[in-house]
C-alpha cells in the first residue's frame, strides 16, 4: 500500500504549519488560513508523520 495525502485537523493552522515548515526546511506551495498543502514528502516520512501524529492524539 502507497500513503498519498495525509491530513490533519489543527486548532491553529499557522502554529502547525510553522511547525511543519521548520520540520521540512521548506514552505508550503498552497496555503490558507483554512487548509496548507506541502508537496513531495517522502513515503515513509508520511508513514512515519502518521503514526506519531495518532500517538499525540492519545
Amino acid at each position: 500500500m502507497k500513503i498519498r495525502t495525509i491530513y490533519f485537523k489543527v486548532a491553529s493552522m499557522e502554529k502547525a504549519v510553522a511547525f511543519w515548515q521548520g520540520f521540512f526546511d521548506k514552505a508550503p506551495p498552497k496555503r490558507s488560513e483554512y487548509w496548507s498543502e506541502f508537496k513531495k514528502i517522502s513515503p515513509i516520512l508520511c508513514q512515519c508523520l502518521s503514526i506519531v501524529m495518532k500517538s499525540l492524539k492519545a
